[in-house]
Formats: structure tokens, C-alpha cells, sequence
């Protein structure tokens, strides 16, 4: 992952299956692997990749959820997103059916934590889009007013 320096980046970037792919591989491969059987929380995976912006906590828990659906990791659940925490089982013996149902459910995941940012940021751009539509609609009402008042007064004259 990039160096990301705001919410508003991160949400941009993690629009795109290929980097929350990335980021889970790299969590998978460089954080939980190397210390198997122990869990990891979602504050040291943070600290490990250096997230050092308001609300990651929340966000790092959300990129991380496809993990669980992976047959060598277990999750621990925690009401504090920053105490969930992962673990890499390498040892877990998983029949090949099982691996491959949870294999797809693990990208069809990524898939929709993907979509999940695509459809925030849409949200957004709507949201500033009515704003913008709202200041127009209220410039014009301003400038009819203006033109009627202008309209009033010649007459007046």
C-alpha cells in the first residue's frame, strides 16, 4: 500500500479489488505468517504497515475481514475493532473442497469490501453534487429576485 496520508485516499485506493487483494496478501504473507500460531491484532497490523490517520482502526478491520475466509487463518472477535485479531494456522488440515469454496468466498469478499468503497465514494460525490446543486438553485432564486427587484424599481421610476 501506498503511503496514504488521509481517509479520503484510503477510501479512493481501496476501490480497487487488486490493491485490497495486495494489502491482504501483504498482512497475510508479511505480518501473520511470520508470527504463526499467535494472534495478531488489528492495531499491530496498523502499527506494522505504519496507518497513522484518524478512523483507520475502522477501516483496516473492514479491509481485513476476507482473511477469515481463508482455511489458515482464525479470526477472535473483540466489541474493539483495534483487539480483533488474526492468526496464521499452517498446521490446519483442510480437505481440498473446503479449500477451494473457501478460496472463492475469500475473492468474491475482496469483491465486495472493493465495492463497499466504490459505493461510499459514490454516496459522496452525490452528496457533493447536491450541495453544488443546492448552491446553484440558490444563486438563481438570487439572481430572480435580483431581476425582479431591478424590473420593480424602473417601474417605479
Amino acid at each position: 500500500m501506498p503511503d496514504v496520508m488521509s481517509l479520503d485516499e484510503v477510501f479512493e485506493w481501496a476501490t480497487s479489488e487488486i490493491n485490497v487483494w495486495e494489502f491482504l496478501e501483504n498482512v497475510k504473507w508479511d505480518i501473520l505468517v511470520n508470527k504463526p500460531n499467535k494472534f495478531v491484532t488489528i492495531n499491530e497490523i496498523a502499527e506494522k504497515l505504519n496507518w497513522q490517520f484518524e478512523g483507520y482502526i475502522e477501516v483496516m478491520h473492514f479491509l481485513c475481514l476476507p482473511l477469515s475466509r481463508l482455511p489458515d487463518i482464525e479470526r477472535r472477535e473483540d466489541t474493539d475493532h483495534s483487539l480483533v485479531a488474526y492468526m496464521y494456522k499452517p498446521a490446519k488440515l483442510v480437505d481440498e473442497w473446503t479449500k477451494l469454496n473457501r478460496q472463492e468466498s475469500y475473492h468474491s469478499f475482496i469483491k465486495k469490501v472493493a465495492n463497499s468503497f466504490k459505493e461510499v465514494k459514490r454516496k459522496e460525490e452525490l452528496e457533493r453534487q447536491d450541495v453544488r446543486l443546492n448552491q446553484f438553485e440558490e444563486r438563481q432564486r438570487q439572481l430572480i429576485e435580483s431581476l425582479r427587484n431591478e424590473r420593480r424599481a424602473r417601474r417605479d421610476m
